[in-house]
């Protein structure tokens, strides 16, 4: 309990450091959603076909 009363007077990080933080954990979340945007169209290479007929059609209307 005394930790939750503590806790917003921690100080908070610079904000030079929380960019570093943040730039390294952006990074490393997009390469990852780069693997698994790659590894989710060779699983499955109908669904890439479907989303573009879909885009197609809203187009023409």
């Amino acid at each position: 309990m005394k930790n939750q009363s503590q806790s917003p007077e921690t100080p908070l990080l610079p904000f030079s450091d929380f960019q570093k933080i943040a730039a390294k954990v952006l990074s490393v979340s997009k390469e990852e959603s780069d693997e698994q945007m790659q590894r989710f169209q060779a699983e499955n290479p109908k669904s890439k076909a479907k989303k573009s007929k879909v885009v197609k059609s809203k187009k023409a209307t």
